[in-house]
């Protein structure tokens, strides 16, 4: 495995856990706690999606995980966003 993904994985979980109510709601700890030892784009948009719809996260938070998304879909070999969907419509979710 790409250490480099562990390492940004871990910080993330790690980061996303401790966040106050104000930023990230305790709902969402559970979806977080169920990522593996390197997260994926889509266990990423499940949150994501999630957070948009409830609004679970602060603004600040859901820019931090879109970048982060970013990241990994460069990881998972798309260039964007709409690559990724166009490899798979069931995808689409809240993101633009």
């Amino acid at each position: 495995m790409n250490e480099l993904a562990i390492a940004r994985t871990k910080l993330l979980k790690d980061c996303l856990l401790d966040a106050p109510d104000g930023q990230l709601d305790a709902s969402t700890f559970k979806i977080i706690k169920e990522w593996g030892e390197v997260v994926t784009a889509q266990e990423l948009l499940l949150l994501l999606d999630d957070c948009a719809a409830f609004a679970l996260a602060s603004g600040f938070v859901m820019t931090v995980l879109h970048e982060f998304l970013l990241l990994v879909l460069k990881d998972e070999g798309f260039d964007s966003y709409e690559a990724y969907i166009a490899t798979n419509p069931k995808r689409a979710g809240v993101m633009p």
